[in-house]
């Protein structure tokens, strides 16, 4: 049936044609969302500058340059965020030990034991033995000269009975932490023998000499002791020279202690050891100069002392 133009129109204009164009337009956004998934992203960044950069492609003919949405990257944490080495404690921050301040050796010799035993000889004479040890604390070696230290006997009231010096010391020289023994024997003639009661000490050291730091080691063993004929200690023993050198003279000294340490009596020799040659040993007996009565079972310890003499 034809129908005029004009009726046409109007029957157009009766037709809602709105459904139509909202299922045109969804199934155009369904197409464009196909094609996008079926592109990869990759694909898109690619080649979105290169229609971008060249005028000949796609995007330069439409006149407009599409601009694909990409997930950006989330930044990966840089080296800074990280805590650097210079935030570690270094071993710089370490506390360092406090140094210890170090000066020259120096000798502190200082009395130990200072004792007086005191006894009648058989002639009626009384008789005193000063025994004196002293130790040195220090860090270097003392020397103690002969006849440098004295002392005085004192009663029991604090007067003076008898004044003198040392004749003999045993080690002439002291080392750290080694101790050395001074000895006198006196005869104390105007004086009574409950009277001798005390002694005191002035004690005199100095600086090793250049002999008396090389003297030749020698060494006593053997000993053995006896009650002598006037009621003292006769000792004998051996002494051998360990040195490089010969030894013209000797003096020997023997310290004879009691259970508690405490000294007896000392017995020395100053001639019996002559010319001692290296590796050698000499004999020697002496009971000089004469000790307090001692039973020798009293004798518990024994020290033996000997020293090269020119």
């Amino acid at each position: 049936m034809h129908v005029p133009w004009p009726a046409a129109l109007r029957q157009l204009r009766q037709i809602d044609v709105r459904p139509v164009i909202l299922a045109a337009a969804i199934v155009g956004a369904l197409v464009i969302a196909a094609v996008g998934l079926s592109r990869p992203p990759d694909d898109r960044i690619a080649q979105e500058p290169a229609a971008a950069a060249s005028p000949s492609g796609p995007a330069a003919v439409a006149g407009s340059t599409r601009r694909t949405a990409s997930p950006r990257p989330i930044p990966a944490p840089s080296a800074s965020a990280a805590p650097s080495a210079s935030a570690a404690p270094s071993a710089s921050a370490a506390p360092s030990p406090t140094p210890v301040p170090t000066g020259p050796a120096v000798a502190r010799v200082e009395v130990e034991q200072a004792t007086i035993r005191s006894w009648t000889d058989p002639f009626g004479e009384v008789r005193a033995q000063i025994i004196v040890s002293v130790t040195n604390g220090g860090t270097a070696a003392a020397s103690l000269p002969r006849s440098g230290t004295a002392y005085r006997v004192m009663s029991r009231d604090g007067t003076v009975v008898a004044l003198g010096r040392f004749a003999h010391v045993f080690p002439t020289v002291v080392g750290p932490d080694e101790t050395a023994w001074f000895i006198d024997t006196l005869s104390a003639t105007l004086a009574n023998q409950s009277e001798l009661a005390d002694v005191e000490v002035a004690l005199v050291t100095g600086d090793p000499g250049p002999a008396e730091s090389r003297a030749v080691p020698l060494s006593v063993s053997d000993l053995a002791w006896r009650e002598g004929s006037d009621g003292g200690i006769s000792v004998t023993g051996t002494v051998r020279n360990y040195g490089r050198e010969t030894v013209p003279r000797a003096e020997v000294g023997v310290i004879l202690l009691a259970d508690d340490g405490s000294p007896l009596g000392v017995v020395y020799d100053v001639s019996s050891v002559r010319d001692l040659a290296p590796g050698e040993t000499s004999a020697f007996t002496t009971a000089y100069p004469g000790t307090a009565p001692i039973d020798p079972a009293e004798v518990a310890q024994t020290v033996a002392i000997a020293i090269p003499r020119e």
